[in-house]
């Protein structure tokens, strides 16, 4: 609680994102449950690229009230699941649709509190 306080934390996180605060968001989650599919010890840099891709995806199409935008979301969800696929496709992930939905929705349920 008193790292949250504080805006520091004890966590390492790739050099990629170390300085960018959503995208660290995105790569908890996205860790936690590819870390079930893909050895994460092996792929961190990766993942940490993908985090920060998804970054650049959610400000692309965030603005003035797209939280109530079901246009948005649905561009969001299909942005999203084309740079799972391309990733899964690149560095051989055998990623099944139930986990790229999982992924989809809870990037979009941090991002609708972030942005």
């Amino acid at each position: 609680m008193e790292e949250y306080r504080s805006g520091k934390t004890e966590l390492k996180y790739p050099e990629r994102i170390k300085d960018n605060v959503h995208a660290q968001a995105f790569y908890g989650v996205v860790s936690a449950i590819l870390d079930e599919v893909i050895p994460l010890s092996e792929n961190r840099d990766i993942v940490a690229d993908l985090s920060a891709d998804i970054t650049d995806i959610i400000k692309e199409y965030s603005k003035v009230d797209w939280t109530s935008n079901i246009d948005i979301h649905k561009k969001i969800s299909h942005a999203l699941d084309d740079l799972l696929y391309d990733y899964s496709d690149n560095n051989n992930w055998d990623l099944s649709f139930e986990i790229m939905d999982k992924i989809i929705d809870n990037v979009k349920t941090i991002a609708l509190r972030r942005f």
